[in-house]
């Protein structure tokens, strides 16, 4: 393999990931060292392993990304394409004929302003858009279009185009699409944001919080090692203190091993901290060695068991937004003492966000129950005209009817062949139904049942705004 060899798409998304920050020491990048090293192997990253695994993008993985190949790869003519030194086109200036060849492949100022004016328009225009609807999808994207939305996120990153409480982040859309998202919070490998309030880990505690000192059986509670225990309830301890300082409630999950939950106006988050294990390689002790029968030619294999690691990781439970940060742990750059602010600020920024979403509900379910109220009282309405006109329509039938009942009774009777008890009786009618015989008056309004008002509400059901 060439390091000039175009990349795989594992190996573009690990060199990726490293520009934007990740030096893949958490366990999720595991699966991304191997291409990783693969990339170190053509100069494109460095990685280490002292005190942990640790990647770092070099100025030939930037290259790589800026322009899409190794800045080592050969060009037409001999060359080796980033600097020119090995380049015909530079002997070719030396010999005073080639001079425009060379220079023709730099690009001017102009131009070089122009795509970058270009691009900022480009970046505001996604910021703009995620903003208002919040994700953008692109189906079927190419490597092209891939490429060019990887360069204008790196520049709405690069220069402030993105809030300091927002990140764009940029994932797999089905089988070849990209979506691209505005999520709240900072990234996960970032540094602790400097706005929020630091929360100090005391070295040593003398009482303990209440919580805490009330536990028979801290490590098995906590979930962490015994070498990890203290570090582990002063972390708590200084949490809680904090909880109660701010005026916050805090106390244990109805199972204690569930964590401590932090109630907030009535909004309860859970927290937990935990110690990370890792696979080791565990020969069995004397002990065990003497009570497993070994033939002497029998070698002894080492279990594969999940060990602490020293490292410990606080959760915070609940339903937020997606891509919210959930989680703190140890990492080589800070520790969880670092983040601590952050964790309780992520409870209050949860318990913020239930709140707005009740809110939220109670304004929509308010603004459903008036829609419904309005429909309701536009159905009475229509119902009590509809009645009206048919009575008025029964009237004028009523009238109509009477005055053609007497002009026949008035033709019979000058043709002198009519049944006279006949006509008198057809007179009578006539005045039965004759609305004018008597006072003319609006018909009585009747309250209407709830099924008399469904053919006047549409979508809306007559017993109420949640049913149908």
């Amino acid at each position: 393999m060439r390091k000039w060899d175009k990349l795989n798409d594992k190996q573009h998304a690990a060199l990726r990931r490293i520009a934007d920050g990740d030096d893949l020491s958490s366990p999720e990048a595991v699966a991304l060292r191997r291409s990783a090293r693969a990339l170190a192997d053509r100069g494109l990253v460095t990685v280490s392993r002292r005190g942990g695994w640790s990647a770092s993008i070099t100025d030939a993985g930037r290259y790589y990304l800026e322009r899409g190949h190794h800045p080592e790869r050969p060009v037409k003519g001999g060359g080796m394409g980033a600097s020119g030194e090995h380049s015909s086109g530079a002997h070719k200036s030396q010999s005073g004929g080639g001079g425009r060849a060379s220079e023709g492949r730099r690009s001017s100022p102009h131009t070089i302003a122009a795509i970058a004016a270009k691009r900022r328009e480009t970046a505001e225009e996604l910021v703009a858009t995620l903003q208002r609807d919040g994700e953008v999808v692109i189906e079927d994207a190419s490597t092209e279009q891939r490429d060019d939305l990887r360069r204008v996120i790196d520049f709405a990153k690069r220069h402030g185009l993105v809030a300091a409480n927002q990140r764009i982040e940029k994932s797999q859309w089905r089988r070849r699409g990209i979506r691209v998202r505005l999520i709240s919070g900072p990234q996960a490998n970032s540094k602790p944001m400097s706005n929020v309030t630091r929360i100090k880990v005391p070295i040593s505690v003398e009482e303990w919080h209440p919580l805490l000192a009330a536990l028979s059986q801290p490590g098995d509670v906590l979930g962490v090692s015994e070498d990890s225990l203290p570090r582990a309830m002063r972390i708590m301890h200084a949490m809680l203190v904090e909880t109660e300082k701010r005026g916050y409630e805090a106390g244990w999950s109805d199972d204690t091993s569930q964590g401590v939950e932090i109630r907030i106006d009535g909004f309860a988050q859970t927290v937990t901290i935990e110690e990370e294990l890792v696979k080791q390689d565990v020969v069995p002790g004397a002990a065990e060695l003497e009570k497993t029968e070994l033939y002497d030619w029998q070698r002894i294999r080492p279990e594969v068991k999940k060990m602490p690691s020293g490292k410990l990781v606080m959760r915070v439970s609940g339903t937020w937004r997606f891509g919210a940060q959930q989680r703190w742990t140890d990492r080589k750059r800070w520790s969880l003492e670092d983040r601590l602010g952050d964790v309780l600020a992520a409870v209050e920024d949860m318990a913020s966000e239930k709140a707005e979403r009740k809110r939220a509900n109670e304004e929509e379910v308010a603004a459903r129950q008036r829609a419904w109220e309005d429909a309701m009282a536009a159905a009475r309405g229509a119902f009590l005209r509809d009645n009206r006109v048919k009575a008025l329509t029964k009237q004028l039938d009523g009238w109509e009817q009477a005055d053609r009942i007497r002009a026949f009774v008035l033709a019979a009777r000058r043709k002198g062949q009519a049944d006279n008890a006949w006509l008198e009786w057809a007179e009578s009618y006539a005045d039965e139904i004759d609305p004018l015989t008597g006072p003319v008056e609006a018909p009585d309004d009747v309250e209407p049942k709830s099924e008399d008002l469904r053919p006047y509400l549409g979508r809306w059901s007559p017993y109420g705004p949640g049913r149908r």
